[in-house]
């Protein structure tokens, strides 16, 4: 899951809303999303370890799919909009920070459970993982 703030989002897009932010969807600008999914995974990778990561992370993105889950809040359910992505690092992006990712997810509403990601096995020479975000 990706939250953008409103003003950025106006940014790249015509959309109003009267929220402060909103989560992105497939009928969003992609790159709201990259964006957002590199600076979140950066400032994660800093609070953790310290150093700064410079440039971009992924090579390649694939949008798979738009999800749609329930979250139980108190006694009610709160619909919560995802998507299944494939992401390929560029080959600059080092072995550490890769993993660091799968460890910790990209996006946020980590604890929820998004923005896991599973490597693909048959092209992991390549960089190339599944996240839902």
């Amino acid at each position: 899951m990706i939250r953008i703030t409103i003003e950025k989002f106006r940014q790249q897009s015509t959309y109003s809303a009267p929220y402060r932010a909103i989560y992105w969807r497939y009928s969003h600008p992609i790159e709201l999303f990259i964006d957002a999914v590199e600076s979140n995974l950066k400032k994660k990778y800093y609070d953790f370890t310290n150093p700064q990561i410079n440039g971009r992370l992924f090579e390649s993105f694939k949008f798979k799919k738009q999800v749609s889950t329930r979250l139980h809040v108190g006694n009610s359910r709160i619909p919560l909009i995802g998507s299944l992505w494939e992401f390929g690092f560029f080959q600059s992006v080092c072995e550490e920070i890769q993993l660091f990712a799968l460890d910790t997810g990209l996006g946020q509403r980590n604890s929820l459970g998004f923005g896991f990601m599973n490597p693909v096995i048959e092209n992991l020479i390549n960089n190339i993982f599944i996240a839902s975000l």
